[in-house]
């Protein structure tokens, strides 16, 4: 029976994006509990005085090491994704390097959104009780100042995937192609084309003859010529 290539072809690209969305999924559900290790890392945030037109922080490195902390975070988390995903082997492709651009980018955000949820709310008070014109608070929102940063974790993630594809030791990278095997073989080795032609190549011609055979040097050799004594 001949196998119809394009209904396998269909099935294993179902097969693909399934894993894509649960590698997005799990990067991504990875941000969550990594926003929880950032915001118990980093130091509290800076005083600050809070003007009616914007916040004067105090001069520290809080919101540098917070945004360093970050940085380092997500870079190890899009190592380990990228990593992660090229022991999939099943599914190494094209979808798997979209799932950890989108991937890496929801972790980074939902990152930042959880610690600064965590970490947001802060304690005001009138610092300056004759004007009543500022408050003050002991600490500032945690937050990522340096928006750049959100794109470290699919960028390392990606690229830690890419390193792995360039040392592939195969064009295919090692991936099973259930389609070409269900290509069949046909009598004597011969694969199918996909159309149902045995034209693909199959066993050697004359496999009854011996790779290497004696000659008798008494014995003509081809046209009449003999074998030197």
């Amino acid at each position: 029976m001949i196998a119809e290539p394009g209904a396998g072809a269909e099935q294993e690209r179902a097969v693909q994006l399934r894993a894509a969305g649960c590698l997005v999924l799990g990067v991504a559900a990875a941000g969550v509990l990594l926003g929880l290790v950032w915001q118990a890392w980093s130091p509290a945030g800076p005083f600050g005085i809070i003007f009616h037109n914007g916040v004067q922080p105090d001069e520290t490195e809080a919101w540098a090491a917070a945004d360093g902390r970050f940085a380092l975070i997500v870079g190890l988390a899009g190592l380990a994704a990228g990593i992660g995903a090229w022991f999939l082997r099943r599914v190494r492709g094209p979808y798997t390097v979209v799932a950890l651009v989108l991937g890496g980018l929801a972790g980074a955000v939902l990152t930042e959104w959880i610690g600064h949820l965590v970490r947001g709310s802060v304690h005001t008070y009138t610092c300056y009780p004759s004007s009543g014109a500022a408050k003050c608070t002991n600490h500032l929102a945690l937050s990522v100042h340096m928006a750049g940063l959100l794109y470290v974790e699919p960028a390392v993630a990606v690229l830690a995937y890419g390193v792995s594809v360039a040392f592939a030791a195969r064009d295919d990278l090692g991936r099973p192609d259930p389609v070409r095997e269900r290509l069949s073989v046909g009598l004597g080795g011969e694969s199918d084309d996909g159309r149902g032609h045995r034209d693909g190549p199959g066993e050697l011609e004359q496999g009854d003859l011996a790779t290497e055979q004696a000659v008798d040097p008494g014995k003509p050799l081809g046209r009449g010529l003999d074998v030197e004594q």
